[in-house]
């Protein structure tokens, strides 16, 4: 406490020493007159010279913020207001004002290159106003008054002098001729033993489409004849009604075939040959040829028709598996059984005839023919094997005949467009025919089924 007193004193005896000029502290503060110190530097002096004295002394000095606060008076009272200056010079005057906007004239649209922005400008044919704005000029108004009242017509003039003979005019188009009833003729087609093609209609001077080529076991197809004359489809027009006859002559073994002998029978067994169609005649080196062993043309690419005589009794499994080419299968009178996917993945066959006599349709036989549009099975079939026409996508219409009486599971299974099958017997008996799981599945609901008495839903 009683240092506390003692630094205090000291403190107020150093602001007395400043105010009254002395030199308290020694020479060295008063190195400089007072009246060129500032009062700060003044004060840092005091406060320097109150450090040192208190060290001197054994005490701690307070930091020159703490000391400011124990010497520093209560804030004075306002002074009086001063007495008011006298007024100051005139200033400078002002820059221009900026120009004031200029109107321009002419006849259309503005042409001027000299304007300012913000100058104007009236067309005087269309009483349209445009403005300068950033170096291009704007359409803005348009002041041209209501249309005023259309006014009285004036007397009619005289009449004026004639003008001269124009030039002679071009020749008008001829007249048509009178309309002509077109005449139309018909043609026929003679397969000669070789199934019905459909009459066609001709117009007089145009020609026949060209017909697909008939099909005859073992014999070869070699034109379409009028007589003894050839008909091109090419160069011939229709000019009255014609039968067109198909000729044939007797089919050869084609060569490339290979075979087996077993017990004084050929069996087909590959092909090595190039022509893309084939015959297989019914005997071969004074044998009859009696079968198509498995895979015997399996993913031949360059076949595409093949002809079977009537002598081969069977088609062994994957005869013709993959067969992508192939586009015409003629079966002969003899064949009894067709084997386990013989046909499968011949996507180009687009029908085909199992005639009468053949009792068995192996499993997957026609499986994924995709371009197979129409079958006929005949009526000595009496099994239609597992999935034997699966996923046929292009399959529009199948024949079964009466004899069948098992379908097996999946036979007809994804044909997502079969819409009709004829079959050759009654409703009761197509009612009695076994028919596997999923044999007509994904096939449509409005398919029906054509037998000899009346129609059955699928």
């Amino acid at each position: 406490m009683k240092k506390k007193l003692f630094i205090t004193l000291l403190c107020f005896a150093a602001c007395l020493t400043v105010l009254a000029g002395c030199s308290f502290f020694g020479p060295q503060f008063s190195d400089l007159p007072n009246k060129e110190k500032t009062n700060e530097q003044k004060i840092t002096e005091i406060y320097a010279g109150y450090v040192a004295n208190a060290e001197e002394a054994g005490s701690v000095p307070l930091s020159y913020e703490e000391w400011l606060k124990t010497i520093k008076g209560d804030k004075g009272d306002q002074g009086e207001q001063g007495i008011r200056g006298e007024n100051g010079k005139d200033g400078k005057d002002g820059a221009d004002g900026k120009n004031g906007t200029v109107w321009f004239t002419g006849n259309g649209e503005p042409q001027v290159s000299y304007a300012a922005e913000g100058d104007l400008y009236l067309d005087t044919d269309t009483s349209d106003v445009y403005k300068y704005l950033d170096c291009e000029w704007v359409k803005i108004a348009n002041i041209s008054g209501l249309q005023g009242p259309q006014g009285e017509q004036g007397p009619q003039g005289e009449q004026g002098i004639q003008g001269e003979k124009g030039d002679k005019g071009d020749k008008g188009d001829a007249g048509k001729d009178a309309e002509v009833t077109a005449v139309y003729h018909t043609v026929k087609f003679d397969t000669a033993g070789s199934g019905e093609i459909p009459d066609v209609t001709v117009k007089h001077g145009e020609k026949v489409p060209v017909p697909q080529n008939p099909v005859k076991i073992e014999k070869k197809f070699i034109g379409w004849y009028v007589g003894e004359e050839k008909w091109s489809f090419i160069g011939y027009v229709v000019t009255e009604n014609i039968t067109l006859t198909a000729k044939w002559i007797d089919a050869t073994a084609t060569s490339g075939l290979q075979y087996s002998l077993n017990d004084g029978e050929y069996t087909v067994t590959g092909y090595t040959g190039t022509d893309a169609d084939v015959y297989i005649t019914s005997t071969y080196n004074d044998h009859p040829v009696t079968g198509i062993a498995t895979s015997a043309f399996e993913s031949c690419a360059n076949l595409k028709s093949i002809n079977i005589g009537n002598s081969v009794k069977s088609i062994g499994n994957f005869s013709f598996y993959n067969c992508a080419n192939l586009s015409s299968v003629a079966i002969g009178s003899g064949l009894k059984s067709i084997g386990q996917g013989a046909f499968n993945l011949c996507r180009n066959l687009t029908s085909i005839i199992i005639p009468d006599g053949v009792t068995d349709i192996g499993n997957f036989a026609f499986e994924y023919c995709t371009g197979l549009q129409r079958v006929t099975i005949g009526n000595d079939v009496t099994s239609i094997g597992y999935g034997a026409f699966f996923s046929c996508s292009s399959l529009t219409s199948v024949t079964i005949g009466n004899g069948v009486t098992s379908i097996g599971n999946s036979a007809f299974e994804y044909c997502s467009i079969l819409t009709s099958i004829t079959y050759n017997g009654t409703k009761a008996q197509w009612q009695a025919v076994s028919k596997g799981s999923n044999w007509n599945y994904i096939v449509p609901s409005n398919c029906t089924v054509h037998c000899s008495d009346g129609d059955v839903a699928i």
